[in-house]
């Protein structure tokens, strides 16, 4: 997988003019959906240590994730023996990585010059009808959480420069257990500039921000049934 997706990376020139932009981006979206993290890695990927390149030491991905390492070879990601977000850009093309703890989970982000990013996790593509933005988290080693953009309608609401030009957001919450998404809208009384998803057992919980979070104070509570049902 490793050879493969650096292959098509580095001679992206040559399998876009062979294939077409849609069919190449889709081909490594793929590969990035069950690639490992010493895969990425190896097709010399930035990763936590270093965004804007490759990483530079890749050996320490190239480990067991299961590795029982310790001290300054301990990674930056959650798993011991690799990171665990990796990014690449190429020409106007920029792609995020993002694996669950667990490593059983990938969410990969591609945007193609000022357009907004699309989003796939597991290989399903989500919601390409909502604007997000270009990153998101895990929760629970299940829910992939990203950032839309928020309503019109807002009382709050304001516009301005960034990747989502709201400053009251929305979330897209992916579950991967159940390969389903649900696009969250704040109600006027919820002002989600910042809002954060926590997971306890068997609930999300929503919070407006930070301090919000800290205070248990959530604006919605979701309930979820255990992964093992």
């Amino acid at each position: 997988m490793g050879v493969e997706l650096f292959t098509w990376w580095y001679e992206a020139d040559g399998y876009v003019g062979l294939v077409g932009e849609e069919a190449f981006r889709d081909h490594v979206v793929d590969l990035l959906c069950r690639a490992s993290r010493r895969d990425c890695a190896a097709a010399g990927l930035g990763c936590a240590r270093r965004v804007d390149r490759a990483c530079p030491q890749p050996a320490v991905c190239g480990q067991d994730p299961r590795a029982d390492m310790r001290g300054a070879d301990r990674e930056r990601g959650p798993v011991p023996g690799a990171c665990g977000t990796f990014h690449g850009y190429w020409r106007d093309v920029g792609l995020r990585v993002f694996f669950s703890d667990d490593d059983r989970h990938r969410a990969v982000f591609w945007r193609t010059g000022n357009n907004p990013p699309g989003l796939w996790v597991n290989g399903n593509q989500v919601h390409a009808d909502v604007t997000i933005e270009s990153w998101g988290y895990w929760v629970g080693d299940r829910f992939f959480v990203v950032s839309a953009e928020g309503p019109a309608g807002h009382p709050e609401q304001v516009y301005g420069p960034g990747e989502l030009v709201t400053k009251i957001v929305s979330l897209l919450i992916f579950d991967a257990h159940h390969a389903s998404s649900q696009l969250l809208v704040p109600r006027s009384t919820e002002n989600w500039e910042t809002p954060r998803v926590v997971l306890h057992e068997t609930a999300l919980s929503v919070y407006a921000n930070r301090d919000a979070c800290t205070a248990g104070k959530a604006d919605r509570v979701l309930p979820v049934e255990p992964i093992g049902t």
